[in-house]
């Protein structure tokens, strides 16, 4: 899919970067996944639900292959909760069209 169809998909639905919207979704199944954590919570970081070091290396590899964009380690640090990451992935996916 394309990045202009990820960020134009959403059209009627709850915004893609919060919840229930795509990439809100997207993330926080990644989150659960890595963590084992079943329904991560928006507003809940990822480093006080068990993210490591090893793991944000995981996490940032399947964020690039989700959206095809590289962000920065500092950005999961900046971003620490998914409904903040969504939100930079949005604007991320913005700025690419």
């Amino acid at each position: 899919m394309s990045l202009t169809a990820k960020v134009e998909e959403h059209g009627g639905e709850a915004a893609p970067e919060t919840p229930g919207g795509r990439i809100y979704d997207e993330v926080a199944g990644i989150v659960s996944a890595l963590l084992g954590e079943a329904g991560v919570q928006a507003n809940v970081s990822f480093f006080d639900l068990g993210m490591d070091s090893l793991l944000l290396v995981k996490f940032k590899k399947r964020i690039r292959e989700s959206f095809n964009i590289n962000l920065k380690i500092s950005d999961f640090f900046n971003y620490h909760t998914a409904e903040l990451l969504a939100g930079k992935i949005m604007d991320h996916l913005k700025e690419a069209n």
